[in-house]
């Protein structure tokens, strides 16, 4: 479930760039047209991603100088995902919201995000057909550019090679970005949503940070707790997240983004073994928050650090004693 809405048209200014999100493919318009495009998921929005897009990037602004007139840089993003739709009855988590793909997308140089729903008519399109529907007749593209594993149509029948010839047909370029590989205390790691959300559900935020390029970022609509933390006298805003992939059991150090707002933060994740919870709970402590009550607030939670497991302590008061030594802990870990 979609926890940000999202504005249809929408023009998001991200630093210096302007970009717009698109919520249908009926909505494309000559301003897109021309453009050079990327097809995808585009799930956490990755560091592999961010090579392809600036190199995607790259190519729209040499078009605009060999032609004169601008190339804008399209990216076409699947949401749901694809495989949530062919296979409903499987669980499926995600790396990021819809509003935090189309606002890294943008920040990275995209223009326009273009949302298309993968409905099983659409996914079932021959690979010719995907083709001359999307590529040629909706956004014209003059190019296309994507890493090796994409494919498209119907059973993922069209590889890059038949892009490349459709290509040669109707006279677009395909460029292929190898795959990213980062190099993490001496080892290298191949950039990729699935190995990230693995890092994630492992508790290892830090090294999924690398890949990411950034903290992973949970974001949440405050519900209400069991009223545990006020009595422990370290409130907590309590955060359903739909389908997003749940960090691992344990007390992380990071930032709350309340409003634009960063606020350092305690969060504790796991069925809380000394007062326990028939359920997983995502619980925040906003270091220094002085505002009110958060309930129905939507609240973004970077994981910076693992701090430790959950475990079990014999009174309340040792809880509250280990609670005080954790924020102090966080407080000395996260600066803004």
């Amino acid at each position: 479930m979609e926890v940000l809405q999202i504005e249809v048209g929408k023009r998001y200014n991200v630093g210096m760039h302007e970009g717009k999100h698109i919520s249908s493919l009926a909505e494309v318009t000559d301003d897109q047209r021309g453009c050079v495009l990327t097809i995808g998921k585009f799930d956490g929005v990755h560091h592999g991603h961010r090579e392809l897009i600036a190199c995607a990037r790259q190519i729209a602004d040499d078009a605009t100088t060999a032609g004169g007139v601008y190339v804008p840089l399209v990216a076409m993003l699947f949401w749901p995902s694809p495989e949530a739709i062919l296979w409903p009855d499987r669980p499926w988590q995600t790396l990021s919201t819809l509003d935090q793909r189309i606002r890294r997308l943008l920040s990275c140089g995209v223009d326009a995000v273009v949302t298309v729903e993968p409905t099983v008519g659409f996914l079932s399109l021959p690979p010719e057909t995907f083709v001359d529907a999307i590529v040629v007749e909706t956004f014209a593209a003059c190019a296309v550019v994507e890493g090796p594993d994409f494919s498209y149509g119907r059973d993922r029948g069209g590889s890059l090679d038949d892009l490349r010839d459709a290509g040669e047909e109707h006279g677009f370029s395909v460029h292929c970005i190898e795959p990213h590989l980062i190099d993490v205390e001496g080892s290298s790691h191949r950039v990729s949503s699935t190995q990230i959300r693995r890092l994630i559900s492992e508790g290892a935020v830090e090294l999924a940070a690398e890949l990411l390029d950034g903290p992973f970022e949970l974001a949440g609509d405050v519900v209400t707790g069991r009223g545990v933390g006020r009595e422990l006298e370290f409130p907590t805003a309590n955060l359903h997240v739909g389908d997003q992939v749940v960090p691992d059991e344990g007390v992380y150090a990071g930032v709350a983004i309340l409003d634009g707002a960063r606020h350092v933060a305690a969060i504790s994740i796991g069925t809380a073994p000394t007062i326990p919870s028939e359920q997983r709970l995502i619980e925040a402590y906003l270091l220094d928050y002085p505002g009110a009550d958060l309930y129905g607030q939507t609240i973004e939670l970077q994981f910076h650090h693992r701090l430790r497991s959950q475990k079990r302590f014999d009174s309340r008061e040792a809880l509250q004693h280990q609670i005080q030594q954790d924020v102090a802990h966080v407080r000395s870990l996260v600066q803004l």
